[in-house]
């Protein structure tokens, strides 16, 4: 698969952003033929909330528009996401404190992501940008079969006795 990538700008004093970010770049890889499980799809879209949430509170500058630039762009099983801002200031990635309700978004990037940064930009403000895998392409037989385990769930779920399944329900 060739490699592809895509660029936009968004104001960030837009209302719902965040959420268009993270949608737009599950979207763009699918519309790219990349596989996306479950699980690879909120990933991406909680480390891109994560990068644009940032961009949005600590990323505004006084003497530049309030405007953030996301790309995507992947090949061969990785993903890169990158996140502009105007602001200088470097994010600090901090250990996450059980007390406070901010401060762990770039845990979880850190947690998330196969590697992660930061830079300043030659003309002001800064990238953060994030690499993840993305997984491959399951074979038509195990595409069946997960379908097949789907259903049988869906139409007979595990019987619970205490707090452990015991059986399939009939």
């Amino acid at each position: 698969m060739t490699a592809r990538g895509a660029r936009w700008t968004v104001d960030s004093t837009t209302k719902g952003i965040v959420v268009t970010a993270r949608d737009r770049c599950v979207a763009q890889l699918l519309a790219w033929s990349f596989w996306l499980d479950e699980d690879t799809r909120d990933t991406i879209r909680l480390v891109v909330s994560e990068l644009v949430t940032n961009a949005i509170v600590h990323g505004r500058s006084p003497r530049r528009p309030p405007t953030i630039e996301i790309g995507i762009f992947a090949h061969q099983g990785e993903v890169y996401i990158e996140v502009l801002d105007p602001n200088d200031a470097l994010p600090v990635l901090r250990a996450a404190d059980g007390e406070r309700e901010r401060g762990r978004g770039l845990v979880l990037v850190d947690c998330m992501s196969v590697q992660w940064g930061v830079e300043r930009l030659p003309h002001g403000g800064k990238r953060v940008w994030t690499l993840m895998k993305l997984p491959p392409r399951p074979s038509p037989r195990e595409r069946h079969r997960a379908r097949l385990r789907a259903q049988l769930h869906a139409t007979a779920p595990l019987k619970h006795i205490g707090s452990r399944p015991l059986a399939m329900a009939t």
